[in-house]
């Protein structure tokens, strides 16, 4: 009979079936929906450090919309921004 799963190894299949569930599996090949100019455009941002903190917000945005178009993120952009 098969040992009894330990606590790592249940965390560790609930985690790939999270990462599954959520399309999440192959994220690193998405491409960005918007590249850096774009994005300074949507929120009002110049280079430099914020520039990096939007591209995050981007980047987690379209982990968590993995069927939000460019125009959406847009949008979502420039609501953040006019905060």
């Amino acid at each position: 009979a098969p040992a009894a799963e330990g606590p790592a190894a249940a965390a560790a299949r609930r985690l790939q079936r999270n990462i599954l569930e959520a399309e999440l599996d192959l994220c690193w090949e998405v491409p960005p929906l918007l590249n850096g100019r774009e994005v300074m455009e949507a929120t009002g941002c110049r280079r430099g450090p914020d520039i990096g903190k939007w591209m995050n917000v981007a980047t987690m945005w379209t982990l968590e919309n993995p069927k939000g178009s460019t125009e959406e993120l847009r949008e979502h952009l420039q609501q953040m921004a006019a905060k």
